[in-house]
Parts: structure tokens; C-alpha cells; sequence
């Protein structure tokens, strides 16, 4: 992620044309903890408990009963994570149109990948 936020913001013409990222003087650059952070509260906001929040960030439970516990709560995680999606590609499609951004993306990230090994 840093190395993708660094490459892009190196590229002003491409920041601006595609304002995909805000990008401000004083203001640290994202990681991964913002996004997971970011997920786990817009998760808490709709009501989903704790017990598949923390099992979707993979944090270990110390708690007596998790010796107990062996459910895997698969059908509850993959329910909040297609919410989640789906909040995000909303976000996206308000701001940008029907633009696929994994596909574009993808596609960029790929030639940029084959770029780099010649």
C-alpha cells in the first residue's frame, strides 16, 4: 500500500485528473491499519458484534470460553465483508461512475509489474 500511495502521489497530473486519493500537505500517508480501522468501525456502526469483528481482523481470543468456542462464524463474516464492499464500491460509483477500479487497476498494476522485470 505505501508503495502504491508513494508511486501515486509522485504522479500530480494523475492526482488530479483522477482524484482518486486526497492528498494533503501535514497529513500522514494511509497504511493498512487506516483501512482496517476504517472497515471495523463502519462494521461497529451497523451493528455487527465484536466476537466477527475480531475474528475478521484474525486478532486471537485469550477468553475462557474460545478454548470452547470452535465455531468458525464463516457465513456471518462473509455477510459483513459483502456489505462492506458493496459500501465501498457505492462510495466509488458516487464519485466516479461505473468505472471497474480492480479491473483498471489491476491492469495498471500489472503493466507496471512487467514494466519493472524488463
Amino acid at each position: 500500500m505505501r508503495r502504491f500511495y508513494d508511486e501515486y502521489v509522485k504522479d500530480s497530473d494523475r492526482v488530479e485528473e483522477e482524484s482518486l486519493l486526497r492528498v494533503a500537505d501535514g497529513y500522514p500517508r494511509p497504511t493498512v491499519h487506516d483501512l482496517r480501522r476504517t472497515a471495523t468501525t463502519h462494521m461497529s456502526k451497523h451493528g455487527l458484534g465484536k466476537e466477527v469483528r475480531s475474528r475478521i481482523l484474525n486478532h486471537k481470543d485469550l477468553s475462557v470460553d474460545a478454548i470452547y468456542d470452535r465455531y468458525a462464524y464463516f457465513e456471518e463474516k462473509a455477510e459483513a465483508l459483502q456489505g462492506w464492499h458493496a459500501y465501498l464500491k457505492r462510495l466509488l460509483q458516487k464519485e466516479f461512475g461505473d468505472v471497474d477500479w480492480v479491473e483498471f487497476y489491476g491492469r495498471r498494476m500489472e503493466l507496471v509489474t512487467c514494466t519493472e522485470q524488463d
